[in-house]
């Protein structure tokens, strides 16, 4: 994301007691043992050098027209409904990997980032939409 949010920064702040010094969109892939498909989210790097993927509450199209007329017509609450943390500390391996295909030159594929860490049985691999310089300065300070 390229401009400040407070109302984000504080949230952060008070919900999870992140100083978020950067986030970006992103979509988080494999995550062994905690996700069975992908999910999208917010990656936030704190001034620690930790990296949070929080998933917030969230209904899709599909799921509010079914349950409009059930659950009183309930909308999106904001609560977070997923936070994983990702010390720097516990690193083991840090790649960027480009993606590579036939029609890519039609989009602009973001890159794919695999993450090794102790005490894990498997990568950590997600994606980033658009991250800022900022956030991609903190993500390479600490985790390369």
């Amino acid at each position: 994301m390229k401009e400040t949010n407070p109302e984000l920064q504080k949230k952060l702040k008070d919900s999870l007691g992140i100083d978020a010094a950067a986030w970006s969109l992103g979509r988080l892939f494999s995550f062994p043992g905690k996700l069975s498909s992908p999910a999208w989210g917010l990656f936030a790097m704190d001034a620690s050098g930790d990296l949070h993927f929080i998933r917030f509450h969230q209904q899709n199209w599909y799921s509010s027209l079914t349950q409009s007329g059930a659950s009183g017509g309930n909308s999106d609450t904001g609560d977070i409904q997923v936070h994983i943390c990702f010390p720097s500390d516990k690193a083991l391996s840090f790649k960027k990997i480009k993606k590579r295909g036939f029609f890519s030159f039609l989009t602009r594929p973001f890159p794919l980032y695999h993450l090794e860490q102790e005490g894990s049985e498997g990568l950590v691999i997600f994606e980033l939409e658009d991250p800022d310089l900022n956030f991609l300065t903190l993500l390479d300070q600490f985790f390369s």
